[in-house]
């Protein structure tokens, strides 16, 4: 299996090493799950691959480009917050396309 064009990895897959494909947490609780002794809920991680493929095929790439470049000032949370709710009601709006 190649993790890295995978859309998901079960936890039992992944170990710390895959945080390019999972991130953090993720790849933590895959560690966790498949090398220590400690109880971790069954799940999964979706993988970067997958978002990026996501928006490619979406075309939200381009638009989070344009949507990005309004946050002109991170320390601004008002602006902050409404670039962040233009970017999650574009990616619900796409969520079904492909």
């Amino acid at each position: 299996m190649q993790k890295d064009k995978e859309f998901l990895l079960w936890f039992e897959q992944l170990e710390r090493k895959d945080v390019d494909f999972v991130v953090g947490k993720s790849s933590s609780l895959g560690e966790m799950t498949a090398k220590v002794d400690v109880p971790v809920p069954y799940g999964f991680a979706t993988t970067a691959y997958a978002y990026r493929y996501f928006f490619e095929k979406s075309g939200l790439d381009k638009d989070l480009e344009k949507m990005l470049a309004e946050l002109t000032d991170v320390e601004d949370s008002a602006l902050l917050r409404r670039v962040c709710k233009k970017i999650r009601e574009a990616i619900m709006k796409k969520r079904n396309a492909c």
